[in-house]
């Protein structure tokens, strides 16, 4: 099965697998860092409040992920805030000029 995404900048991004599990509608995808596989996370309707709970972690669990590789400290700060609102109603809740 060959899989078809856009990316944000607007290059289309293929890949193939037959080990593809999953049906619904499509919320995030992942590359692993070496490229090597992708994680897909699919949802066929609304999260409740716990489903909800873990979700808002995936900036914080990034961060260690990628704090173990070497060269990306600076990079660090944009993963763990880039869910952040000016308003203060981002995963961490900071506000304004709170937000790296």
């Amino acid at each position: 099965m060959i899989i078809q995404l856009r990316a944000l900048d607007g290059s289309i991004v293929e890949f193939e697998d037959s080990k593809i599990i999953g049906k619904g509608e499509m919320k995030d995808v992942y590359f692993s860092p070496d490229k090597s596989y992708v994680i897909a996370f699919y949802r066929s309707g609304k999260l409740d409040k716990e489903e909800w709970d873990i979700v808002k972690k995936h900036p914080d669990i990034g961060v260690r992920m990628l704090g173990e590789l070497p060269g990306l400290n600076k990079a660090l700060s944009y993963v763990l805030y880039h869910h952040e609102r000016i308003d203060g109603t981002g995963y961490h809740q900071l506000k304004g000029d709170q937000i790296p």
